[in-house]
Order: structure tokens, then sequence, then C-alpha cells
């Protein structure tokens, strides 16, 4: 143990430590495969930079800990950024475009001090390996010690009481597409005095009942849509007792759902081209916008923070960093893309279709302008930048959803049901009305039978699919009460 805790390899405690900490913060939630390849991607870095500084500094123990300050930047990043928002007074230096400068600052003035402070710190690293190595043991024993969490974080899904289905009802393939923070047409009209009745007309002539002045309950998409899939308002026992507990009950009550049970019930096959683990089937994007498995650990480093406020636009008047942000863009225009086309194209089956697409449109970053093209970014800056921004890509996803609706119809020969929806409206009128705008959302019904009586104007989005079941399959669902929670 003495000699353990001689040899300066402390940055590789650090790695160890970040990953077991991140693991046993999110017990249940983290595949060990996906974890161990995080260490492994981690230690292949440190240890490399160790190497190559090494000999720069012609030291190991002044090279380890330059190693481990560098790593300790980067991994708690966003640790250290979110406890440095919640004090009042440092709040102002939590801004990305600041913090990361501070950040940058700490890392180049430990790599000057150490180059001409010549002395080995070896007291300093016998102190981080057993820090670090005292930490790995606690979470370790909080780990198995906390082995069956897991299952005690899995909420249980009340059941619904479904009627029998008679074998003559025609069970048509459903699809659900939720477009991300879509404002509905009564909020474009009093925020930004836009008409959006062309594409409401347009919905309109390909069959669809679309909804006046439809409401959504929560507005964050994870409250949204764990309340609109359990048919059900969230309810206390549900938040748990931090903010961790917080996203692991709902992305639970996301993944295991009511509505996706009574579609298993009805015989559907259940397809997942979403964000979230659905049903237990893995997400649909490559850039997720919201952390699951590892990423639940690596979302909070530095690379994460820093890449994704860049496309949504926070750091783009300060670093100019317009062609990244731009690339980055296009990767998640790519994601889009390719949802779109994989929901045009059916399972080659003999059950009944449930496919859940939710995309990122019109949710920053705003990918394109209203014509299609890349938006000049050097135009919009500030609160009403950003207003101009959404609209844009509004009105370039109005375009880009009514043609997938006119192929979407093609390609299952107007027999599908299509629920074109909004989970919430656009967040930046929270200003207005006092945050009421953002309760206004998108609400497009395609039924093949043309039957809408059971929707009208005002249609909540916690409702939705009882009135989907009734209507369909004879049910007897009750429904909840239109209120806004928050």
């Amino acid at each position: 143990m003495q000699r353990l805790i001689r040899i300066p390899y402390h940055f590789q405690w650090l790695v160890v430590f970040f990953a077991l900490h991140g693991y046993s913060e999110y017990l249940g939630r983290i595949r060990p495969g996906s974890l161990g390849l995080l260490v492994l991607q981690l230690s292949l870095a440190a240890w490399v930079l160790f190497l190559l500084i090494r000999k720069w500094y012609g030291d190991a123990h002044r090279a380890a800990l330059f190693i481990t300050v560098v790593f300790f930047c980067y991994l708690f990043y966003g640790a250290l950024q979110d406890a440095l928002a919640g004090w009042p007074l440092m709040a102002a230096l939590s801004s990305t475009r600041v913090f990361f400068l501070i950040i940058v600052l700490i890392c180049l003035i430990t790599a000057v001090v150490l180059f001409f402070y010549k002395k080995s710190p070896f007291k300093l690293t016998q102190l981080f390996n057993c820090l670090f190595l005292i930490y790995i043991a606690y979470d370790i024993i909080l780990i198995i010690s906390g082995n069956g969490m897991a299952i005690k974080t899995k909420l249980p899904v009340p059941a619904v009481t479904l009627q029998p289905v008679a074998d003559t009802v025609k069970k048509p393939d459903v699809y659900l597409i939720v477009l991300d923070e879509y404002q509905g047409s009564a909020g474009l009209q009093q925020y930004f005095q836009y008409d959006n009745s062309a594409f409401e007309s347009l919905l309109q002539q390909k069959g669809f009942y679309v909804c006046g002045k439809p409401s959504g309950n929560y507005g964050y998409t994870v409250y949204a849509m764990a309340s609109m899939l359990n048919m059900r308002y969230l309810q206390p026992v549900d938040w748990g007792s931090d903010k961790k507990q917080l996203y692991v009950r709902l992305a639970s009550l996301i993944n295991n759902n009511q509505v996706g049970a009574c579609f298993k019930t009805f015989n559907y096959t259940i397809r997942n081209l979403s964000p979230f683990r659905f049903m237990n089937q893995e997400p649909a994007l490559s850039f997720n916008l919201l952390p699951y498995d590892v990423a639940l650990i690596s979302d909070k480093t530095a690379y994460s923070r820093v890449v994704k406020n860049l496309p949504f636009g926070e750091l783009l008047d300060d670093l100019h960093a317009y062609p990244v942000a731009n690339w980055l863009n296009k990767q998640i225009d790519g994601d889009n893309e390719k949802l779109l086309q994989a929901a045009l194209v059916r399972p080659e089956i003999n059950q009944p279709v449930f496919t859940y697409l939710h995309l990122m449109m019109p949710h920053r970053p705003y990918t394109y302008d209203s014509t299609g093209r890349l938006p000049d970014w050097a135009r919009y800056r500030g609160e009403t930048g950003k207003d101009a921004l959404y609209l844009q890509y509004l009105v370039y996803t109005n375009h880009r959803i009514g043609r997938f609706i006119e192929q979407l119809q093609q390609a299952t020969g107007g027999q599908a049901v299509i629920m074109l929806m909004s989970d919430h409206g656009y967040r930046g009128a929270r200003v207005e009305a006092s945050g009421e705008l953002v309760r206004n959302t998108l609400n497009a019904v395609y039924l093949p039978g043309r039957n809408y009586s059971l929707w009208h104007d005002t249609v909540s989005n916690v409702n939705q699919f009882a009135l989907l079941f009734n209507t369909l399959f004879n049910q007897q669902l009750p429904l909840q009460k239109n209120e806004w929670k928050f």
C-alpha cells in the first residue's frame, strides 16, 4: 500500500473515481459495458498525455499533477459550473463563456507553475493517491450495498382497465409524431404576429382534424411525455428526493409507460424513433440531447457542456464559431432526417404497428432558416435574435413536415392513424402572459374513418391517447381535467 500511494498515477485513480461515482449515483441506469468503455477511453487519453507531458517536464510527479488538474477540470466541469451557478454571489461566473475561460486559465497557470517549480511534488502525489483510493473504496461500498436500488427506482405503472376488443374491430397502424417545442397557432399569432393558417389548412386538406386551441400540461419535454404516455398527471411520488432521482423516475415512466402497455394488449408491435428509452427499446438519436446510459455521467464533462452550447447559440457571438455550430447542426438535422426516413418504412410483419417519432424540430438548435439555408448567425443576437431564429426554423419545419405527412399517407395508403403534436410551446414566450403561451401546442389528428366526434378545439395532451383508444377500440377510459402544471 505504501508503494501504491507513492507512484505518480493518481490521474488514473481520478478517472476510475469519476466513473464509479457516476455509476453509483445512477445505479441501474448505466450498463457495465458502457462504463468500462468510458474508463478505457479516458484512461488511454490520460496516459498518452502523461507520457507526452512527462518528457516536457522531465519529472513524473509534476506531469501527473498537471494531468490530474486538467482531467479534474474536464471531468467535473459541469458539476463545478452547476455549483457556481447555485451560489448567488458567483452565479455570473457560471455562464459558459466565462466559466470556460476560467477553466482554461486554471490549466494554463498550473502548467506554467509546474514548469518553473523544479521541486518534485512528491507529497501531493501521496495525498491525491490516498484521497482517490478512499473515494473509490467508498463508491464500491455504495454500489455493493445499493445493488437492489435499480428495482426500487422503477415505478409501478397503475393498470388501466381495458374492455375486450372484438375481432371485427380494425387495428390500423398508429403514428405519434411529436415536434419538440412547436408553438401552437394561437401563440404564434399573439407572440410573433405570425399567421400559421396555411400549415393548418394543408393538414385539413389531407383529412386531419386540427384542434383550434389545444394545450399541453408541462413546459418541459421529459415531464410532458411522462404525463402524456401514462394518460395522467404526475404525482409527488414520481419526483423522488433529488434531481437525479427525478430524472431516473421520469425516464422510467417514459420507458415503462401505460400507452405502450395498452398497445401491446391490443397486439401492436412497438417501434421507437425517439430520444428516449421507450418500452425497453434503445433511443434512436446518435446526438442525444437527453442523456441516457453512460451519457448520464459524461453529459457534465467539458466537451458535452461546450459542444451542446455551441449549436444552441450561447457561444457563437463571443467565439464566432459559426462553422463548428453549422457542422454540429447538420449532425442533428441528419438525425432528424434519418428518423423521418425510417418512419416511412414499415416493418414487414402481420401485426399492427405503433410508431413513436420524436423530432427535435423546431426546438433549438435552429438548423435552417425559412428557406432551408443555414442561418446567418451574425444577424441574430440576444433574445430577439433567438425569437427570429425560432420562427424561421418553425416555418422550415412546416414545409418539411408537410412533405413528410404527404409521403407517410402515400406509404400507408391513408389507412394509418397519424397524430401530429407538440409536447409544449416555445419557452421563449414565457415572458408574455405569465408563460401561458407555452401551454399552447399543436394537435392535429388523422383517422382513416374520419370519426372525430370525441375531439374538440381544447384537447389537452394528457387526454390524447384516452380519446384515441375510446375512438378506435370502443374503450371507456376516463379523461383528466385540462390543467397547466408548470
